[in-house]
């Protein structure tokens, strides 16, 4: 029987929230769908309404829907790579979570689902897009790894002096 007052985008979000509290207690790969259901305080049937057997569908929509929250709390900004890593730096938990769950996977197809080639772009975008979201990616990654300590201002700023560096390395060493 249907809850009152509930509706879709707040069932899936339940599910979605379920999974990451349980990962906080167990491995991944052990939660199953039940508990993510008994978790929820929605069944089987709702579950299967809005996502299939695949729990990191649960992980993704999730993601989807913070970052499209984050984006209309900062339509103004237009930077969005540094937009990105703030909206990061503020659900670090999460993005700290799937690397201690080894879901690094998961972190790619997010951004490569936000930022990747769209249906409906012109091919001659897809190679420099796939380009950019991997680069990127692996940024994230190692900032992932680090425990998210650096703020996103300081990310930027070693990144711009990191490339400079390269870029001053590569010169000198085509001078002597």
């Amino acid at each position: 029987m249907r809850k009152p007052n509930v509706n879709s985008d707040f069932i899936k979000e339940c599910f979605s929230l379920s999974l990451i509290n349980l990962m906080k207690e167990n491995e991944y790969a052990a939660i199953s769908i039940t508990d993510i259901c008994k978790s929820s305080g929605f069944g089987r049937t709702s579950y299967y309404k809005y996502f299939d057997n695949n729990k990191d569908n649960l992980l993704f929509y999730l993601s989807h829907l913070k970052w499209e929250e984050y984006k209309k709390q900062n339509k103004g900004y237009t930077d969005e790579g540094k937009l990105l890593l703030n909206h990061i730096y503020n659900h670090k938990d999460f993005f700290l979570l799937l690397r201690k769950q080894n879901l690094d996977y998961i972190i790619i197809k997010i951004l490569f689902n936000e930022f990747g080639v769209k249906p409906d772009e012109p091919e001659i975008y897809r190679y420099g897009k796939a380009f950019f979201t991997g680069a990127y990616f692996g940024i994230i990654y190692e900032w992932i790894n680090q425990g998210c300590m650096d703020t996103p201002e300081d990310i930027s700023k070693k990144f711009e002096d990191g490339i400079k560096l390269a870029i001053e390395t590569e010169q000198a060493k085509k001078e002597n």
